[in-house]
């Protein structure tokens, strides 16, 4: 069983966005091929530091992400590892074709990092809620799309990405999430791992949702419902091996996700199914709607159904599907 914390309750609440800035430039003070780039939010991604520390390999685009993302692959080129922070609502959107022809085309080794993704900005509502970049950076050939659970599993993401080839984004959220794994948790590009063991439904999910699921299936151990619980933090490749031997044990999957469902994480779930298994499946997440304001990070999970109740009314109807499957 993978190490996570004894008691889901008394997790510590850490913002990703600030272990980001601190984990960049431990990084750079470890090697000095490390750079890091922004375009105007060097300050809301907690870059700031880093500038002051090595102001040399710190670069400000202003309001100009695609010069940020030609840099950074021209960089790449010249034996540096970039870091290239925006938020993820406009480095994947409005920089994607120059991300997809100067990095993606050429294979650039830059690690784009994508902030303030997901729900988790709910003040600035549609426009600068990140929704769709999972659906936008895995239809790019060659791209890794890391999801960290935490700011632990942040931390070990930006090791990792130093050495790391290929092009790499990584989606960082912006308000303060529950720690639930520790520093003992496996944890490796491409490798998902199994935080809870169950037998009737696999809920497969990756970034601070993955929490959510833990209580949700806590909570339905008391009605003798057993969730296996799948932290699958790289979204692109798929560990299929970890996914497909879960399944064939539950039959039953739930997918979670703080994105859209139409181009997202569970499509791509979905799609190794149906390729190898057959299996009823639950998607949770954003529908095909864009995301709104409001006062409160919970509020917005508890709206779009990825909150821990949520996920109970997930996990309960895929069930129903399972039995009415299995009893025809």
């Amino acid at each position: 069983m993978t190490k996570i914390i004894d008691d889901l309750s008394q997790a510590e609440m850490v913002s990703q966005r600030e272990v980001l800035g601190e984990a960049i430039l431990e990084a750079a003070r470890q090697n000095e091929k490390v750079i890091v780039l922004t375009a105007d939010v060097g300050d809301s991604t907690r870059l700031l530091k880093f500038r002051e520390e090595f102001p040399d390999r710190y670069f400000d685009f202003g309001v100009s992400e695609q010069a940020m993302v030609g840099a950074a692959a021209g960089l790449s080129m010249l034996g540096f590892i970039p870091f290239g922070a925006l938020f993820g609502a406009f480095e994947a959107g409005r920089a994607y074709d120059h991300i997809r022809v100067s990095i993606g085309i050429n294979k650039a080794n830059v690690v784009l990092v994508g902030s303030h993704v997901g729900l988790s900005n709910p003040g600035d509502g549609a426009t600068a809620q990140s929704l769709t970049d999972i659906s936008l950076m895995k239809s790019i050939p060659g791209m890794t799309i890391v999801t960290p659970a935490d700011a632990i599993e942040l931390k070990k993401t930006i090791k990792e990405a130093v050495s790391f080839v290929g092009p790499l984004y990584v989606r960082v959220l912006r308000d303060a999430t529950p720690v639930f794994t520790t520093e003992e948790t496996p944890f490796s590009f491409g490798q998902a791992e199994i935080l809870r063991e169950g037998t009737d439904v696999s809920i497969i999910a990756n970034g601070p949702v993955v929490y959510n699921a833990l209580c949700a299936a806590q909570n339905l151990a008391h009605d003798n419902i057993n969730c296996e619980i799948i932290d699958c933090h790289t979204v692109k490749p798929l560990d299929e091996t970890t996914i497909l031997a879960s399944v064939q044990k539950t039959k039953a999957v739930v997918t979670l996700e703080e994105h859209t469902i139409p181009g997202g994480f569970g499509e791509s779930v979905g799609r190794v199914l149906s390729a190898n298994y057959p299996v009823v499946i639950e998607h949770l997440g954003i529908r095909d709607e864009n995301g709104q304001s409001a006062r409160k990070y919970d509020e917005l999970q508890r709206y779009y159904g990825v909150g821990a109740e949520g996920i109970e009314r997930g996990v309960i109807k895929v069930l129903e599907k399972k039995k009415i499957y299995h009893n025809s």
